[in-house]
């Protein structure tokens, strides 16, 4: 894959310019560079300008993997090393706008709020003024405001001030609200919390949000792009729809249960509990100690401190509303492929858990009951001297399978040990000690299930 070429020959095409999604006014194609377009928002993002006919010159890690589609000219780039203007200068090239929507929702593998949400942007945003882009967007967050405890928000913030006081025209800030989008993160983890049989909420639920659609944000940066006057400042951006967490949550089950109006009661009623804030700040806590899981401490704070956005100034400056999440499901109702994923989904890590745990417990057991696991072993007439090492190394293969389920490590082969390792144990047991199968507690026959418990733990974790 070639690095960013200076030279890039932008094609003189005709784009489209849409004040909403019903009038069209012709405009020239815009050269426009795109940060984060493998991301969540990115991607959309970039499908939008693209569906509109503009060129986009998309920044990737890794533009190799990256599908080659007309119009895209994918560059190779790092915000973790991107750290100066004069870095960025290449990229800038015959650019007619800039859009950054890099971002993180947690620090892990070697990315650190600091470099991804301010110091590559402002450097960034510095390259476009000394070059004299005429429009930059930035993709910014809803909760950004100086001082605030949350690095996740101060870092975007020291990005939103240095554009905004940068001096050049032409700078735009969105901060979003919750988005949502049914390929999301966000998405998925709402969705797998309203199929629980009951919902745990966070405190009361009453955190409050606007959720957006990714769709409709990539609508609004085009069309801030294409207006003969781009809005500039801080627009807080969110849908129609201004909903609790408990009311988020319920209308996801609706819509998971194939239930199609928003009026009905289930929409607004249903099985919740309230969670208390020190439970949920202790499994915080575990998440970040250990990296695991959908919460941390920092992600728990802006959840708390979370409230609806004021879309007031979007109404008067964009001519396009994002629409509401209640309506959104009411015309793109839930498929069946989408209720399995979201259940089995949920069931992934439970039993990958129990199955694990299984590998645990019996070697404890059969170390603690050494006597009786020897004499299982001396049924099958192997010599005696090698039968405490056949125990000992038979457990500390157990323990290793345990471990290598829990980190996910080479799923695949792991399943296939597992099933040759329980394979093993039911016709060696059944060969030395057959009475097993009539014990009432079914040391054997619980086997079987096993088999079907790894098979489809396989299935969901590849």
């Amino acid at each position: 894959m070639r690095s960013v070429n200076p030279g890039f020959a932008w094609p003189d095409r005709l784009a489209t310019l849409r004040i909403d999604r019903q009038i069209r006014l012709p405009l020239l194609a815009m050269r426009v560079l795109l940060t984060g377009a493998t991301g969540f928002v990115g991607s959309h993002i970039l499908a939008e300008l693209r569906q509109r006919g503009h060129e986009v010159r998309a920044v990737a890690r890794r533009p190799e993997d990256q599908p080659q589609t007309s119009g895209v000219e994918w560059v190779r780039g790092d915000f973790t090393s991107l750290l100066s203007a004069e870095l960025w200068q290449p990229y800038l090239v015959d650019v007619d706008a800039v859009v950054n929507a890099v971002g993180i929702i947690r620090e892990a593998g070697g990315l650190r709020f600091e470099e991804l949400h301010a110091q590559a942007p402002m450097a960034l945003f510095e390259a476009a003024r000394m070059r004299g882009v005429p429009r930059v967007v930035q993709i910014s967050a809803a909760g950004v405001r100086p001082g605030t405890p949350f690095e996740y928000f101060s870092s975007k913030s020291r990005a939103d001030d240095a554009l905004l006081k940068g001096g050049a025209g032409g700078a735009l800030v969105l901060r979003p609200s919750l988005i949502y989008g049914r390929d999301g993160q966000s998405a998925q983890l709402f969705r797998s919390l309203a199929s629980l049989p009951v919902i745990p909420l966070v405190g009361d639920g009453s955190s409050s949000f606007r959720p957006l659609l990714v769709e409709d944000l990539a609508v609004l940066v085009a069309n801030a792009l294409e207006s003969e006057a781009m809005p500039e400042g801080v627009f807080e951006v969110g849908g129609a729809d201004a909903l609790t967490l408990r009311e988020l949550l319920l209308a996801v089950r609706a819509w998971l249960n194939a239930e199609s109006d928003p009026a009905a009661r289930s929409w607004r009623h249903g099985p919740t509990i309230s969670v208390p804030l020190p439970l949920v700040r202790l499994a915080a806590r575990a998440g970040d100690i250990t990296g695991i899981g959908p919460l941390d401490s920092g992600m728990l704070g802006m959840l708390i401190e979370s409230r609806a956005a004021d879309i007031a100034p979007l109404r008067s400056a964009f001519a396009f509303m994002p629409r509401g999440l209640r309506k959104h499901f009411q015309e793109h109702p839930s498929s069946e492929p989408e209720r399995w994923h979201t259940r089995l989904k949920m069931v992934r890590v439970p039993l990958r858990i129990l199955v694990a745990s299984i590998w645990i417990i019996t070697p404890v057991v059969s170390l603690a009951r050494w006597d009786f696991s020897i004499g299982l072993l001396r049924d099958s007439g192997l010599p005696e001297a090698i039968l405490p090492v056949l125990l000992c190394l038979s457990c500390a293969l157990e323990v290793l399978v345990a471990a290598a389920i829990l980190v996910r490590f080479r799923v695949t082969g792991v399943g296939i040990l597992q099933l040759a390792m329980i394979g093993f144990y039911t016709v060696f047991l059944s060969a030395t000690s057959p009475e097993l199968w009539l014990d009432p507690f079914g040391p054997l026959s619980k086997n079987l299930p096993l088999i079907g418990a790894v098979l489809v733990l396989m299935a969901l974790d590849e």
